[in-house]
């Protein structure tokens, strides 16, 4: 079961808040005989280049993508996902890919995560809403992302083998840091792609986020103001960050930071957050930032994730 929201409160200006809600299920059925494909290529001209050359990018092609391949829902008839879906990356690049697990429900987002079948091991996060996509693919030694600015255009991007090998651990779980920090260069990775300033991390930030995690786990609720009525700005004034603006995301039922990371990236109000300076009228941006995970395997959200920005 997941559950992924958003919420920004510049100094001034007003509150914006986003929601999505998925539930996690394991995959049952037959195999399908054939895979579909899942893109199809459109001119370069209708494309953001900012979304494909950017710094660690080997080579990249814009497309638009079939979502219905993956078995989007139509007229609210329910999800019923391909279990297995023929990713076609690139001209040489093709991948089959079986479906291990999906999340699904409301008209916001959903979740396939798989495993490479053909040309070899790897696996597949794609994160979707009804006209747009995010998804990294692991494929032997080389790490494919499939990113969108909120259009229907989307740029498969192949990293060099150099950049490859910085993420990997990172994505696949091998890395020996902490999922709260692997999350935290997950985010900053996608940010210094684009040539934008990283986030610090900031310990504070990480305690109030932590916390609002656990109370979320503790207390069976999921959202930005806790029973007792305390919002984001509330809990970062706690732990001593004084701010001038913040911001929150918060993920209830993934499983790893990669799929916490693709399901923010899917969604426009979580996407700003990441990869946006998050400018109020005062041109004041978001520098500091923490996450916090907590774990309740009694709960059906199971994990909780929270991301705290700010700029004091």
């Amino acid at each position: 079961m997941g559950k992924i929201t958003a919420q920004v409160r510049p100094k001034v200006g007003p509150l914006i808040v986003t929601a999505l809600f998925s539930l996690g299920l394991w995959a049952s059925g037959q195999v399908s005989a054939h895979g579909s494909e899942l893109f199809r290529s459109v001119a370069d001209r209708h494309g953001n280049t900012e979304l494909g050359g950017v710094q660690g990018v080997e080579r990249y092609r814009f497309v638009s993508v079939d979502l219905a391949r993956l078995g989007l829902p139509q007229g609210g008839s329910g999800f019923a996902p391909e279990t297995q879906v023929t990713l076609n990356l690139f001209p040489d690049v093709r991948v089959r890919a079986e479906l291990e697990r999906v999340g699904s429900g409301n008209a916001a987002a959903w979740l396939w995560v798989g495993r490479c079948v053909e040309p070899g091991p790897g696996m597949v996060v794609l994160a979707f809403g009804e006209s747009n996509l995010s998804g990294t693919v692991v494929v032997e030694d080389r790490i494919y992302q499939i990113r969108s600015d909120g259009d229907r255009v989307h740029a498969i991007r192949e990293l060099s083998f150099a950049k490859s090998r910085e993420l990997y651990a990172l994505i696949v779980g091998s890395d020996a840091r902490p999922v709260e920090r692997r999350l935290f260069d997950l985010i900053n990775y996608e940010r210094a792609m684009r040539g934008l300033p990283e986030y610090t991390w900031n310990e504070a930030l990480a305690r109030a986020a932590r916390e609002h995690s656990r109370d979320m786990g503790r207390r069976d609720f999921f959202g930005h103001v806790n029973p007792d009525g305390q919002d984001p700005g509330d809990r970062m004034k706690e732990v001593g960050y004084a701010w001038s603006a913040w911001s929150e995301n918060v993920a209830a039922g993934q499983r790893a930071p990669i799929e916490v990371l693709e399901a923010w990236l899917s969604s426009p109000g979580h996407r700003a957050n990441i990869i946006n300076e998050v400018d109020d009228p005062n041109g004041v941006s978001l520098t500091d930032a923490g996450v916090g995970h907590a774990q309740y395997p009694n709960n059906a959200l199971n994990q909780y994730w929270t991301l705290k920005l700010g700029r004091r």
